[in-house]
């Protein structure tokens, strides 16, 4: 399964139909972000950019978009943006951290973006871990709504290991 994500993902940035089954699955595996309606709307070679629809489920109690709904998608964004270009089912990539910084209240369609250079893939990530057990990744996706406000930023520090270095309790 993981393979036909890496697949759809490359795929996806010449194909509606891709993009469209790419959408359909994350939304199956990922069941938490389901009720935001968070769509995929270009994947690139290095950038990723989604849409959290202005609807009811997504507002705060004045009408704007939800603060946890717009964290959400900078997470969700950030997340396909390292799947993206790391490529690869042998590392655990986990949210140590999220900071959000609110410029505009959103009253419409917001879209979140966020670019991840191959350079950065190689130099900050896979390099580093050939010599480190983890490494700490930080990322900024800026969310602008379809008038062009800059709604907010998102600053999510990822933890990145292999597999075989992820210990947990039990």
């Amino acid at each position: 399964m993981k393979s036909d994500i890496f697949s759809l993902l490359n795929d996806s940035g010449q194909s509606k139909w891709k993009l469209w089954l790419l959408n359909i699955i994350l939304r199956h595996k990922i069941p938490f972000n389901k009720p935001h309606g968070l769509k995929i709307i270009e994947v690139g070679h290095e950038k990723v950019r989604t849409i959290l629809p202005y609807k009811k489920k997504n507002l705060n109690h004045l009408g704007g978009l939800h603060a946890c709904a717009l964290a959400a998608v900078g997470e969700f964004t950030g997340g396909i943006a390292m799947l993206n270009s790391l490529r690869s089912d042998q590392l655990r990539f986990i949210m140590k951290d999220l900071h959000m910084t609110y410029h505009y209240q959103g009253r419409m369609n917001v879209s979140a973006e966020v670019s991840m250079s191959e350079k950065d893939a190689k130099e900050m990530i896979l390099a580093r871990l050939e010599s480190s057990d983890a490494v700490m990744y930080k990322q900024v996706i800026e969310m602008h709504d379809k008038a062009g406000s800059h709604i907010c930023t998102c600053e999510v520090n990822w933890q990145i290991k292999k597999w075989n270095k992820v210990r947990t309790d039990k």
